[in-house]
């Protein structure tokens, strides 16, 4: 049976929630309601449920508001929330990886090897939302993908240019050389943006001008003292300061 998610959030509004507030984010409203009781360690089942039952025309927003309400509750269950949305609403992995990576991008590229692992078949559409999320984390996350989706190099490298555009050229080049032998998204990668490649630094900050007293030039005549022609000096040096 499919859950009217704007039957539930309707009734939540009514009864309590803000008139202001609601007109904002009601679906978020309405899910914070529905995750508030749950048990952390049930939160990625409670999740994936929320999702399956919601219509299909609506299901790509509820997914990212599933996931926005989960990780604020669970930050830390990340990748199980993550699994266990795709795996029971595939169509939604790529819309559930990037908005998981948005939220916790310190574990982007776990984020999506999970979408891709329990959906594969979406391999090269999550490759392209998260990396469009994440552009520096790209390198990372197409590698992950490709090893729990081997057979779905060609997507995930589609999916790859498509995010990054101006890698699309070097991708095809690289592909291209292949002549029909089986494509490798690690050799490509290498291909394309080496692990050991310098990393570019920022040039050192100029500094400015050394502040000291003002130049005052000489105004006597310069003048050549021969050698022999100073006196002898007394041991200890002159006395300057005696009259």
């Amino acid at each position: 049976m499919k859950m009217n998610l704007t039957g539930v959030f309707a009734f939540v509004l009514v009864l309590g929630c803000g008139v202001a507030v609601a007109k904002d984010e009601p679906g978020v409203i309405a899910l914070k309601e529905t995750f508030r009781k749950v048990p952390a360690a049930e939160v990625p089942a409670k999740a994936a449920d929320v999702v399956s039952q919601a219509e299909a025309s609506g299901r790509q927003a509820i997914a990212a508001d599933v996931v926005k309400v989960s990780l604020k509750k669970s930050p830390a269950m990340a990748t199980a929330v993550v699994g266990a949305i795709c795996r029971k609403s595939p169509e939604t992995a790529p819309t559930v990886a990037a908005t998981a990576a948005s939220i916790v991008p310190k574990q982007t590229k776990l984020i999506a090897q999970a979408a891709a692992a329990a959906a594969p078949a979406q391999a090269g559409e999550i490759v392209k939302a998260v990396c469009q999320v994440a552009p520096s984390a790209y390198r990372d996350v197409a590698l992950a993908v490709a090893q729990v989706s081997p057979n779905a190099a060609k997507e995930i490298l589609a999916g790859l240019a498509e995010a990054m555009p101006t890698l699309k050229q070097p991708i095809d080049q690289a592909i291209a050389s292949y002549q029909g032998q089986p494509l490798l998204v690690a050799a490509v990668i290498d291909r394309i943006a080496p692990a050991d490649a310098p990393v570019a630094r920022p040039p050192m900050p100029l500094r400015g001008p050394t502040i000291g007293g003002p130049y005052v030039p000489y105004s006597g005549t310069a003048t050549n003292v021969p050698p022999g022609s100073g006196g002898d000096v007394p041991p200890g040096g002159r006395n300057y300061a005696a009259p």
